[in-house]
């Protein structure tokens, strides 16, 4: 039975790191713009671009993805949460360093609270947790788009 377990285990680590998929900068389903962003992966039915060069404010970021083209957006609150379970699932800790450019960095998310039109909601790259902050200070921004 001991035996049993341990495949189990690795199976099951082969499988969640198996989410994070590398894509290649001339990748079709992408815009040259999004490309130009650097490393792209594709977790489940969404491809994230690399980070932006320069931090920008909440309505910048929202702007700044949809001039990629390609139906590209600022990812939801849903999507982070959905990559932050990802990058958690290998060791239990989330491990920023599972996905490039995560680390030290904090970005935006397209949900808006709810309760004050001045806030909204970013994704920690150092943790994988949810906060929110003022939309008018500059933050890190990340795109996605469909597969």
């Amino acid at each position: 039975m001991f035996r049993f377990l341990v495949v189990l285990f690795f199976i099951g680590t082969w499988i969640h790191a198996a989410e994070i998929v590398p894509i290649e900068q001339d990748d079709s389903r992408v815009t040259p713009d999004f490309a130009a962003l650097g490393q792209m992966h594709q977790v489940a039915g969404l491809i994230w671009s690399g980070v932006a060069l320069n931090t920008m404010n909440y309505t910048d970021a929202i702007r700044f993805c949809k001039t990629l083209g390609g139906k590209a957006r600022l990812p939801t609150k849903e999507d982070w949460i959905h990559l932050g379970r990802v990058m958690t699932r290998q060791s239990e800790i989330f491990n920023p360093e599972l996905f490039p450019g995560m680390k030290d960095r904090w970005f935006w998310c397209f949900s808006g609270n709810r309760y004050d039109a001045g806030i909204a909601f970013y994704f920690n790259g150092d943790n994988g947790e949810i906060n929110y902050t003022l939309r008018n200070i500059s933050g890190w921004v990340r795109c996605v788009r469909g597969v």
